[in-house]
């Protein structure tokens, strides 16, 4: 599960600005997004946790929310899956009006939801080094469609990772 907890509307910050981050209570968090995407801006904020890796370093990268218009399967989506409990995850099948979730670090498990669930849709990802990465681009939406077919062996792949890495 992906945890969100700060929110930037200008990400470019100094170092010093990122250590002194603040943490919101999602709560409001969530609340203040919903009102930025409703009047047709993008919200910026931190992830938290590890369910996206290795797309979304938690606690590093920063995303850039939209308003979630022309969805697609392999699109990275805000939404809320019980009241109260929000999530960030790539959209894996849409099964009629049911759209069902799963992070990219995870081997198993599914989230679904309603469509009027989802808050925003990831337009870019901002890593630690300020570098931003088009979500939509072909070569984003082509890695994340590999990944996907990776998913028989993603476990191995993911532990590798974390040895490497961690």
């Amino acid at each position: 599960m992906l945890r969100i907890f700060s929110l930037h509307l200008w990400p470019e910050v100094s170092q010093h600005e990122r250590m002194n981050k603040k943490i919101i209570p999602n709560e409001i968090l969530f609340s203040e997004i919903r009102k930025i995407i409703a009047s047709g801006k993008e919200a910026v904020f931190r992830v938290k946790g590890r369910s996206m890796l290795p797309f979304l370093k938690g606690d590093c990268d920063c995303v850039r929310l939209g308003p979630p218009t022309d969805i697609q399967v392999g699109d990275i989506l805000l939404f809320e899956s019980t009241p109260g409990h929000f999530i960030l995850h790539r959209l894996v099948a849409i099964e009629g009006e049911i759209f069902v979730f799963m992070g990219d670090g995870n081997c198993y498990g599914r989230e679904k939801c309603q469509r009027s669930h989802i808050i925003g849709k990831v337009n870019a990802v901002i890593r630690e080094n300020g570098k931003e990465v088009d979500c939509n681009s072909a070569s984003e939406r082509w890695k994340a469609r590999i990944w996907r077919w990776l998913l028989p062996v993603r476990r191995y792949l993911l532990a590798i990772r974390r040895r490497l890495y961690e």
